[in-house]
């Protein structure tokens, strides 16, 4: 166990712990001294047998990726090294040190009781949006994944910090269907819990963190059964200022009608006289049903999941299965016989047509070339020869593309169905775990 004192790496010495973090982990406010006694952040993370690879998996990740960003509202990265076990310490740790930031956190002003006007929250949104866009539009993008006020640090003269890298996802490292749930109840979409995190992922995070900042009331509580925002009689809006069209928008639980972009929310914010308008969702159609809603608000409130509303997600997801087989059907891509599939070549009336279309073709074309051989033909029977096999030759080339055809649409058909019921068998099982 560490103590205010210790030294680490023979240059970080322990001043003080930090936050209420969990089980093999712990926050110390260090001093480096190897560069003129200037105060550090060192996180630690213990490699033990309650540790999951995913934790060491994100730690690491943090360190790389906060070794390649570069603004001022970030806490700078320093060092990343690992301590070997020792007679005091029974187990390996990993130790990631930043820039320390005097000041607070958002939660912690929160905690004591603070009102936030909107004044405040509009310079806070202003100062998050513009981190934001120089995460989102790095190459690759990089998302945070968990904003929320206990990861806002407010510091000398009101400037912001988004600190707690943690949970962040480098966009190029994403590969298959495999993922990590990370986030935070209340703060996190739920596209994120299928792990479809997206700027506009962070983008609802933060509408959430603003929400708190303005009412001190946790966003959980303020989402309707549909999971929209609902600040009825919770704030008096000064348009001039902030606009609840706007915070709507960052907030709204279909993510085709979120702010897609940083970008996009701050030019919003900046003309907070103009109307917010929703964008149509890319497929044209209604939100989700109604199950999503009620299943998204169950992640937010924080209950978890409980076994009725998954058996209510597999059963709709099943549905969706099956008007998709039965598309196909229509399509003529399959048929179903006795609950087998099977492809949808030609039927037996496209054979049927086709056979005879080949036969009257083919006949004369043989009688020609019999009488030709025979010496027997005459002009016209050269030419009754020469069209029947121009005939037989397009006959062929139109089977031909017709079956490829008809296999490439079965193909990309059902590899775009299997690819869905991979989702559907992966994101139950993940909200199994929740």
């Amino acid at each position: 166990m560490y103590h205010p004192g210790q030294i680490l790496k023979e240059r970080y010495q322990l001043e003080q712990r930090l936050g209420r973090t969990g089980a093999g982990r712990q926050t110390w406010r260090a001093i480096d001294q190897q560069a003129a006694q200037e105060p550090v952040i060192l996180k630690l993370l213990a490699f033990g047998d309650t540790m999951q690879w995913q934790d060491l998996e994100l730690f690491e990740r943090e360190a790389a990726i906060l070794k390649t960003l570069d603004h001022p509202r970030i806490p700078r990265y320093r060092d990343y090294f690992s301590i070997d076990r020792t007679e005091a310490n029974s187990l390996p740790w990993f130790a990631l040190v930043q820039d320390y930031i005097p000041g607070g956190s958002l939660q912690e002003r929160l905690d004591q009781g603070m009102h936030f006007s909107q004044t405040q929250v509009r310079a806070i949104a202003e100062q998050l949006l513009g981190i934001l866009q120089y995460l989102h539009e790095l190459s690759p993008p990089v998302l945070h994944r968990d904003l929320k006020p206990s990861n806002v640090i407010l510091g000398e003269n009101d400037q912001i910090f988004l600190v707690d890298f943690g949970a962040v996802q480098n966009k190029s490292a994403v590969t298959g269907v495999s993922f990590t749930v990370v986030g935070t109840s209340g703060y996190t979409p739920l596209e994120q819990f299928y792990g479809r995190a997206v700027p506009a992922s962070d983008l609802y995070a933060l509408g959430a963190t603003l929400v708190h900042l303005l009412t001190g009331i946790p966003p959980i509580e303020l989402l309707t059964p549909e999971g929209k925002l609902n600040l009825a009689n919770r704030v008096n809006f000064d348009a001039a200022l902030l606009s609840p069209g706007w915070l709507q928008q960052l907030m709204d639980p279909t993510l085709e009608r979120r702010f897609q972009s940083a970008r996009a929310a701050l030019a919003a914010l900046q003309q907070p006289t103009k109307a917010v308008s929703q964008p149509t969702p890319v497929s044209g159609k209604k939100s989700g049903p109604s199950h999503l809603a009620q299943l998204q608000q169950l992640i937010q409130t924080g209950q978890g999941l409980e076994r009725s509303a998954i058996s209510e997600l597999d059963d709709t997801l099943r549905q969706i299965d099956l008007d998709w087989d039965r598309e196909l059907e229509q399509k003529g891509i399959i048929n179903r016989r006795d609950g087998v599939f099977r492809q949808g070549l030609p039927s037996l009336g496209m054979t049927l047509a086709t056979s005879g279309m080949t036969t009257i073709i083919a006949v004369p074309t043989a009688l020609g070339l019999y009488r030709l051989k025979q010496g027997k033909i005459q002009g016209d029977g050269v030419f009754m020869t020469t069209l029947g096999l121009y005939g037989l030759a397009a006959l062929s080339a139109f089977l031909i593309g017709f079956s490829l055809w008809k296999i490439k649409r079965y193909v990309v058909y059902q590899n775009r169905h299997q690819r869905y019921q991979d989702r559907r068998s992966d994101a139950f099982s993940r909200f199994n775990r929740l």
